[in-house]
């Protein structure tokens, strides 16, 4: 037997592949994000949220809307999307603080995690609405903290991602 060939009777018990992984975390996200994700359907989200026509939307907002379109169903992406906004708004860069905190919550945290983080955004924005515009950003804070005080509690933050979203967000007193 030569000493670099594998024999048939031994079993391949090498790690996952980043095809698998990619694959395993697709389904995971479609189970915790049910629901229509299309530019359509943000399109007609949006409308219940703010008079400005789509173009003008796409043009302010079209990195998030990227990030978004796909992947978060809309009656959750769009109020997540103007929480976002509202929270960054006093930030020196705002619009890449923005990028920067939602690529963070879709891409860093796991699936379940992200969707609370997103719910937690969405039921901000829908209750910080009526307040005056230069509130909404700190309304919206403080829900962001207690929704991920909650999840650090329960060990959502062994990677630490949750705790470089509050930092990117400069929120200092979240926990």
């Amino acid at each position: 037997m030569p000493l670099l060939h594998r024999s048939s009777d031994q079993r391949d018990d090498s790690r996952p592949t980043t095809a698998m992984l990619r694959a395993a975390r697709s389904r995971e996200w479609a189970a915790c994000f049910p629901g229509e994700a299309s530019e359509e359907a943000y399109r007609a989200t949006l409308l219940r949220y703010s008079p400005l026509p789509w173009p003008v939307v796409q043009a302010a907002q079209g990195d998030l809307l990227r990030l978004l379109i796909g992947r978060v169903p809309a009656d959750l992406g769009v109020p997540t999307l103007l929480a976002i906004t509202a929270l960054t708004h006093g930030h020196p860069k705002p619009d890449a603080a923005a990028k920067a905190a939602l690529a963070t919550i879709l891409n860093d945290l796991r699936p379940a995690h992200a969707r609370t983080i997103l719910a937690g955004l969405a039921d901000a924005w829908n209750n910080a609405e009526r307040a005056a515009y230069d509130r909404r950003g700190a309304l919206v804070a403080q829900e962001l903290a207690r929704t991920a005080r909650r999840l650090v509690t329960a060990g959502a933050d062994a990677d630490g991602a949750i705790s470089t979203l509050m930092e990117q967000l400069e929120l200092d007193h979240w926990w």
